[in-house]
């Protein structure tokens, strides 16, 4: 009987543990995908200013051919996982 209470009390502890180790798992996890997030998000707002500050080459054709040079309306669209996973993995394979 007091084996099995033993065996019992082993297995509890072993579940708390093993419960502990995931939630640091999640947690680091989740902590890395902040940063990783803010990472992207400062690296498309240098992107989105050198574009803005560096016209590409058919801003400069039209407004030297005297048309009317409307400022894009950037809209930000959320980039699908797999995109986000392709970015990070050649911002991150360096």
């Amino acid at each position: 009987m007091a084996e099995t209470l033993y065996d019992y009390e082993n297995e509890q502890i072993q579940r708390i543990l093993q419960k502990d180790i995931n939630d640091k798992k999640i947690y680091e996890r989740e902590k890395e995908m902040i940063s990783q997030n803010l990472e992207y998000e400062k690296a498309l707002a240098q992107d989105l200013l050198k574009e803005k500050t560096h016209p590409t080459k058919d801003s400069h054709c039209k407004s030297a051919s005297n048309v009317d040079f409307e400022e894009p309306n950037i809209d930000f669209e959320e980039p699908s996982i797999d995109e986000v996973r392709r970015v990070r993995l050649l911002r991150f394979d360096k």
